[in-house]
């Protein structure tokens, strides 16, 4: 006991005598919490951080893919309110066609092309007249005039790649990238938008096979999607429209490749896979840009296709 109280009390004579000690011991026992705590506090702030990012980026992908598709609606509706409404026979085109007022027909692609000048390439219009089947109509008015499209047959492919709007009730009002499309440098993908004045019969077969006309406009992908997404990007962020090949047929901040860039092989295309909801991840190589990046996919409506 005496020995203890005499070691207590060199201790406490020392930190007596040496004062700054006992500074020194209070600052570390302070300090040492605190900056547990800092460690920790910068963990759940980084963590905070990045789940920002990525709900900012799932965000982004939900925005773009919501106003392409948007927009694709858009014409679609266009299309078919010149087509099927009130019924087919009593449309704008369906009179027009069996009045024979070409005309008229003309004024209609025309105001389609000039509603929608920055994205439709082209509109056109095809009647079946005195042929067998509409696939073997020609084209009889088409805009921008000039075109060279006039007399010339409707691309096969505009109703074997539909991609939306294929099933009996709605089959046509179609819209599909076209596999066969040869593209330019200046306009590498294109979406076919058509709709048709349905001919006799039943079944979906026999009414397209004996359709009595078609008017079809040919969307640019690459220009669409551009207006469409960048409005929701934060400076430095990019999106790529991908199809249900796998093929870069649209970004927001640049132009896209021709012929058009194959990703289907990628390690990036299983990422961005169509889902329920918007998906993202980070630590993902950019397959355009280069790099790793945050990204996030999502679905466009009704088709296989992702942004």
């Amino acid at each position: 006991m005496r020995r203890e109280a005499e070691v207590a009390r060199g201790w406490s004579g020392m930190l007596l005598r040496r004062p700054y000690l006992l500074v020194a011991a209070v600052a570390l026992l302070v300090a040492a919490p605190l900056l547990v705590l800092g460690w920790a506090s910068d963990n759940d702030t980084q963590e905070r951080f990045t789940r920002a990012q990525i709900e900012s980026a799932a965000h982004e992908a939900n925005v773009a893919s919501s106003s392409f598709n948007d927009r694709e609606v858009q014409l679609q509706e266009t299309i078919a309110a010149l087509t099927l409404t009130p019924t087919p026979d009593r449309s704008p085109i369906g009179l027009a066609v069996r009045r024979g007022d070409v005309p008229t027909l003309q004024a209609l692609v025309d105001t389609v092309q000039h509603l929608y000048a920055r994205n439709v390439l082209r509109a056109y219009i095809s009647v079946r007249g005195e042929a067998a089947i509409l696939a073997d109509a020609p084209i009889v008015v088409a805009a921008p005039t000039g075109t060279g499209l006039v007399g010339q047959l409707v691309p096969g492919e505009v109703l074997r790649n539909c991609r939306r709007g294929c099933n009996d009730t709605d089959f046509f009002v179609t819209g599909g990238v076209s596999d066969d499309y040869p593209g330019t440098v200046d306009v590498p993908s294109v979406e076919n938008i058509s709709a048709m004045i349905p001919g006799p019969g039943r079944g979906t077969q026999l009414r397209s096979v004996a359709g009595l006309a078609e008017i079809v406009a040919d969307l640019d992908l690459a220009r669409t999607f551009a207006d469409a997404a960048l409005p929701s990007l934060a400076l430095g962020d990019d999106a790529y429209l991908i199809d249900g090949h796998g093929r870069l047929v649209g970004r927001a901040r640049g132009p896209i490749a021709f012929p058009l860039l194959d990703l289907s092989g990628d390690d990036f295309i299983p990422l961005i896979r169509p889902a329920e909801s918007a998906v993202a991840r980070t630590g993902a190589k950019d397959p355009v840009n280069g790099g790793t990046r945050l990204i996030a996919g999502a679905s466009v409506a009704g088709s296989n296709w992702s942004v």
